[in-house]
């Protein structure tokens, strides 16, 4: 799976319209990583079923989680309004518990 640069700095950037899903297909799992609805669930990364399990499917989904906060510090330092660690932390514990996320239902703009 691989996320560029433009992706994850839209993900960076867009904290607070975001959608996760984790879907399980015969055993496996697979990610989908959306804009929310003020984009109109604009699709920004997407997988098949490879995952052996929800927890790997998480942990995927932290991997791109942390290259998206890096990469924005990386373009903007520390400025506000985008993504950081108690949003990511925050995502995967809905992840964990639900298999879904949606960060408009978190977030205060």
């Amino acid at each position: 799976m691989s996320l560029s640069r433009l992706t994850a700095l839209e993900i960076c950037t867009n904290p607070t319209d975001l959608e996760f899903q984790i879907a399980e297909s015969e055993g496996k799992h697979a990610i989908m990583v959306t804009r929310g609805p003020g984009h109109r669930f604009k699709l920004l990364l997407t997988t098949e079923a490879v995952f052996e399990s929800r927890t790997v499917a998480v942990s995927a989904i932290r991997s791109v989680l942390d290259v998206a906060l890096r990469e924005g510090k990386t373009a903007f330092g520390e400025a506000l309004g985008m993504l950081d660690q108690e949003t990511i932390d925050h995502i995967i514990q809905d992840l964990q518990e639900q298999g879904s996320c949606s960060t408009h239902l978190f977030m205060v703009v």
